[in-house]
């Protein structure tokens, strides 16, 4: 299903990512900062990427037949800011989802992240049925351990220089939360 809005803190929300998100993902990306972050966005961002980002989900959702997994994190005025979801995942297929998130500077340290990755580790628990969620971060990546770290996901390993990353080897971290250690911390 389409979701139309999931409410975050300060007036920000989640909601699936639609064809108009295009040049608002285009400037959340400009900096260049959330490409450091991560392997899986290029750098310089275009258009042609999101529209082809766009695009990809909107079949991704078509072919899980109308359930989402990964969310457009929008700002009080609705322009998508941001990403969170388990975009690999398809849903019925799987007790687990490598999950990711991320967020333009202009908006980051202000929590929005760690409200969008616990609406939607609830979201995904309830609605997708998982049992096991896990991220890899960087290890110079300190913001998003906290992220994860403040939603009850638990360092689970490292995996020793297993990225390049600015001609640099660097260990990633793999972070996991299981359904009943969630469940568990919310009483």
């Amino acid at each position: 299903m389409s979701i139309n809005r999931m409410d975050l803190a300060n007036g920000y929300w989640l909601s699936s990512l639609s064809a108009d998100d295009t040049l608002s993902l285009v400037a959340a990306l400009a900096d260049g900062v959330v490409q450091r972050t991560t392997d899986n966005v290029p750098h310089p961002y275009t258009l042609e990427d999101a529209k082809w980002w766009v695009d990809h989900r909107a079949k991704r959702l078509e072919e899980n037949k109308g359930i989402e997994v990964e969310f457009a994190i929008r700002a009080p005025d609705g322009t998508a800011v941001g990403s969170v979801g388990a975009s690999g995942h398809i849903p019925g297929i799987g007790h687990k989802a490598e999950i990711g998130y991320w967020i333009a500077t202009s908006h980051s340290r202000k929590g929005i992240t760690t409200a969008a990755l616990s609406r939607f580790v609830e979201y995904a628990f309830a609605e997708l049925g998982l049992e096991r969620m896990f991220a890899k971060v960087y290890a110079s990546n300190i913001g998003s351990c906290r992220v994860l770290e403040k939603n009850g996901f638990l360092l689970e390993g490292r995996l020793r220089q297993h990225v390049l990353l600015a001609g640099k080897l660097e260990d990633d971290l793999v972070y996991g939360l299981l359904r009943v250690d969630w469940q568990q911390a919310r009483g």
